[in-house]
């Protein structure tokens, strides 16, 4: 059996084994799950491997495969070679979470909110008195099925539901150790849970069926909202009788996140008139108006997140964040400083704000050349701002669909929350100016981070859980004014 070096750790496996199953089992993201849609698994090879395929051919340079790069989900292992993936980087979010001014003190000793993102698991710990002493972070390790929900609904439906369970609880298990050595206590001392996340993440987590999420009418078997024991959702790392509350997904594509978001807010609880976005491949909104929530969830796809985008990238060190007019020119920034790796969701929306502004982009999204260089290693296609435009319209559409259904313009909006990845690098006049926000709100945003997480923090020191929240969903598949 050949041996294969992936990033220091050796594997055997049989000849013919796709690379993409090697990164799989070293936890090495595959961004479209393996499934050769994406020509993002680039790696290094040295060894013996089959040769090059059509589809490499298409998609990657001459330059690219000279230098010994290869597609994962394309190339066979013959015999013993070293592999480096070029993309096993990934975004990482901040916590967000503060103290929480509870009412009363929580019924327990220390209490754990934990988010389960589809691209990373935020977590912090409380003591009874409502502060807030420990946070971490981890990769979902369930990237190796793919960086969308449906590639990781696919998996599940194709028979790795166990595995996509094993994976997640495995990963907050340790990220419960993690937070109880950070506040020097034993992990049993951790006797009450909220684990919030978007529908998929919490079937998968429970390993219910995902099934119904693949076909119309795209509904789910299990909508939460429920306290189970730390045994029976194997968190094994808890005394087997801990609490553990997964709060209530609004719908099949609106989440326990979305839910924990709103609540974070406080902005059922007041009469203004206030909007709260989650720019995302699944991009979900929510308006609180004249005491109706009215919620969204509208299939944006993953531009904003550089999948689809030629040199799209998530937030990892060398992206490019911001870019600005400097001399006529486009002067790019990334994280980090250092040489830029690819161009990542904040980075791309000024991108295309930038190239209006020089005339190079038109009003239509037609760009004035087939590829426009940010760097010598950086640049944008047609192609790539057609699915930008395509993601843009869906998150804009949704806004204005929720704000005609409650009868409202975006000048009575009063308070706009941006949550999600895009954090305070996302420059608000350049979303404005692409049309991906309504100029109306451009001085009334606040950026409220990972919301979720916070919300399902403050779930710790709510009694009543199952009634957080009442809806008027819009149905935007059905919705005469969306499909205008």
């Amino acid at each position: 059996m050949p041996n294969v070096t992936v990033n220091g750790v050796v594997v055997s496996v049989e000849k013919e084994t796709l690379i993409s199953d090697c990164l799989k089992s070293v936890k090495v993201a595959l961004p479209c799950g393996g499934n050769g849609l994406c020509g993002k698994c680039k790696v290094a090879v040295m060894g013996e491997v089959s040769p090059l395929s059509d589809a490499e051919k298409d998609l990657l340079t001459q330059t690219e495969t000279d230098n010994g790069i290869r597609l994962a989900c394309y190339t066979r292992i013959w015999g013993d070679c070293v592999i480096q993936p070029m993309m096993s980087e990934v975004t990482q979010i901040q916590t967000f979470t503060h103290s929480i001014v509870a009412d009363h003190k929580g019924s327990f000793r220390f209490g754990a909110a934990i988010d389960v993102g589809t691209t990373t698991v935020a977590a912090s710990l409380y003591d009874a008195a409502g502060r807030c002493i420990a946070t971490a972070t981890a990769v979902n390790p369930q990237i190796v099925y793919g960086m969308d929900v449906l590639s990781r609904v696919q998996a599940a439906s194709a028979g790795k539901g166990a595995e996509c369970a094993t994976e997640i609880r495995t990963c907050v298990g340790e990220i419960l150790r993690r937070l109880a050595a950070s506040a020097y206590i034993e992990t049993a001392l951790i006797d009450a849970v909220v684990l919030t996340g978007n529908t998929v993440m919490l079937c998968l987590f429970t390993e219910t069926a995902v099934d119904s999420l693949l076909r119309a009418p795209f509904n789910s078997h299990r909508f939460f909202g429920e306290t189970v024991t730390a045994s029976e959702c194997g968190l094994r790392e808890l005394a087997g009788d801990t609490p553990v509350y997964f709060p209530r997904c609004l719908d099949a594509f609106l989440g326990a996140d979305l839910a924990c978001a709103v609540f974070s807010t406080g902005m059922c609880d007041g009469k203004k008139s206030a909007l709260l976005v989650d720019i995302g491949t699944n991009g979900e909104m929510a308006l609180w108006h004249d005491n109706t929530l009215y919620v969204c969830s509208t299939a944006a796809g993953p531009a904003f997140e550089g999948i689809g985008v030629s040199c799209g990238t998530a937030a990892i060190n060398g992206a490019i964040e911001r870019v600005e007019i400097v001399n006529n020119s486009l002067f790019p920034h990334t994280i980090g400083g250092g040489l830029a790796k690819g161009i990542c969701g904040s980075g791309l929306i000024d991108a295309l704000a930038c190239l209006l502004n020089l005339e190079e982009l038109d009003a239509d999204g037609t760009l004035s050349v087939d590829s426009f260089n940010i760097t010598d290693s950086v640049h944008l296609t047609r192609s790539d701002v057609q699915s930008l435009m395509v993601a843009k319209s869906a998150i804009r559409s949704g806004i204005d669909a929720l704000l005609f259904s409650a009868g409202i313009f975006a000048d009575d909006i009063e308070q706009l929350y941006l949550a999600g990845g895009f954090g305070n690098t996302l420059n608000l006049r350049n979303a404005v100016r692409i049309g991906l926000l309504p100029e109306e709100l451009e001085h009334k945003t606040t950026f409220i981070g990972n919301a979720a997480l916070q919300g399902a923090a403050e779930l710790l020191f709510r009694p009543h859980r199952d009634t957080i929240l009442s809806w008027r969903k819009v149905e935007l598949a059905t919705d005469e004014f969306f499909a205008d």
